[in-house]
């Protein structure tokens, strides 16, 4: 796979030089391109990191239903005040 290091409005990064790449009107290639060959890492490294990731993704959208279903709660037992004392 060809490398390079672009620069773009908001830092800079390594991307694979394609013409794609080299075209974008946001990126500037700031060094040569370099041809690397990149192995894989085996599947006992690989698999319990993307487990661990799923489950913090887990995790995360937990908290934030979490957060949400509090506040629907919140806001019907607003509503449920104001029809209860209406009744009373």
């Amino acid at each position: 796979m060809k490398i390079a290091l672009y620069d773009r409005s908001y830092g800079s990064e390594v991307w694979e030089a394609t013409d794609y790449r080299e075209n974008d009107i946001d990126s500037l290639r700031v060094t040569n391109i370099v041809d690397v060959e990149f192995v894989d890492l085996p599947p006992e490294k690989v698999i319990p990191e993307q487990v661990a990731r799923i489950d913090r993704g887990i995790e995360g959208l937990r908290a934030e239903l979490g957060k949400k279903i509090a506040w629907l709660e919140d806001e019907k037992a607003k509503l449920l005040a104001i029809t209860h004392e209406e009744s009373s």
